[in-house]
């Protein structure tokens, strides 16, 4: 076999007539295609079966007739599909459902006219499909249709999901109350440990349970066929009157209304709710303490400064602020996760050795 510098044309032509087909010729006279394919030779070798034109384009139209989309043709005759893609048949091919190609006017008029984008996702996928992409190239913006708000989730909607409110009773006068639209998969999950930031581990109900050595009891469903907010209502409706029976309540976080996590969040507050919730609290850290969610929220829209008027920024933390608040932890740990502010402040001029000293 002529060796790696001696693969000239008339070498390659005679070590490819050795084969039929294309991937015989790859596989077994690499060098020679190798050369062949770099130099433009392999156009030269029809006789191998990759390289003849197998299809002509009244063949592929006779079959391609065959079938009502592009789609149907290319799942039933995948070759002859892809050989009419590559020599730009398709074209030239007219299929009875042809792909639709919608206007920016008749995207913005179909738009405007249902008002709401679940009614267009619903109704006329294809045009909201086309509002997709018209928006991330930057031709329509929500502003120039005027999208409305769906009704609420829980306020009356007959195909909201039904909320369900229950409750865990040990029998030593200890209860979890939660709420949920999925009974089932609820109690599974409080029967199995979760992973949450990478970290697998009990949480409340499998938690005490563990510790108590007292198994988990069945899920008793208190209430049912409520809407999100009344669940909301009602489970803090049934915590206070757990505790009035003087039980140990296992819940950790805030329950009432217009708190929790059961559903879409931005179903629960509108931006006039959460100002009022907000307004009860002397300052953000407060806010946070009670609804993390709100508090960001209402960072993001640029309200917390509107709400809390007096409240510390970077450049008002002193040394003494920032000592007081450090007097209260243990470690540059606790502090940097009670008073995240002061930490950066305190970290950035050079404090946590003062605050905390190494030893």
């Amino acid at each position: 076999m002529p060796g790696k510098l001696k693969w000239t044309y008339d070498a390659c032509y005679q070590e490819a007539k050795k084969y039929k087909s294309l991937n015989n010729f790859k596989s077994e006279g690499r060098g020679a295609y190798n050369r062949a394919r770099i130099e433009g030779w392999l156009k030269d070798y029809d006789w191998l079966e990759n390289l003849r034109d197998k299809y002509t384009f009244e063949e592929c139209e006779r079959v391609a007739k065959n079938y009502r989309s592009r789609k149907e043709f290319k799942e039933a005759h995948s070759a002859l599909f892809a050989a009419a893609d590559r020599k730009g048949w398709l074209k030239r091919i007219k299929f009875e459902i042809e792909k639709k190609v919608y206007s920016v006017d008749y995207v913005l008029s179909i738009c405007r006219e249902c008002k709401i984008k679940s009614v267009v996702s619903k109704e006329y996928p294809g045009v909201y499909g086309a509002y997709l992409k018209f928006k991330r190239k930057g031709i329509i913006s929500d502003d120039e249709i005027g999208w409305k708000r769906g009704m609420k989730r829980g306020d009356g909607d007959p195909e909201a999901k039904k909320h369900f409110v229950y409750a865990y009773d040990f029998g030593n006068k200890t209860v979890y109350v939660g709420r949920t639209t999925d009974p089932r998969r609820r109690d599974l999950r409080h029967r199995k440990s979760q992973r949450n930031h990478g970290v697998t581990k009990a949480q409340t109900v499998l938690k005490y349970s563990q510790d108590s050595g007292i198994p988990i009891p069945e899920m008793y469903i208190l209430e049912s066929g409520l809407n999100m907010q009344e669940s909301c209502r009602q489970e803090a409706y049934w915590v206070e009157k757990y505790k009035l029976q003087g039980y140990d309540i296992l819940n950790t976080g805030v329950v009432g209304e217009y708190t929790g996590s059961v559903g879409s969040y931005a179903y629960k507050w509108t931006t006039e709710s959460m100002i009022e919730y907000a307004k009860q609290f002397d300052k953000p850290s407060d806010l946070i303490k009670a609804n993390e969610h709100v508090e960001k929220t209402l960072r993001k829209l640029g309200l917390i400064k509107e709400i809390f008027p007096n409240m510390q920024t970077h450049n008002d933390v002193t040394y003494e602020i920032a000592q007081s608040a450090a007097s209260e932890c243990k470690s540059r740990g606790d502090f940097a996760k009670k008073y995240r502010k002061f930490y950066d402040v305190a970290r950035s001029k050079c404090w946590l050795d003062d605050f905390f000293p190494k030893h």
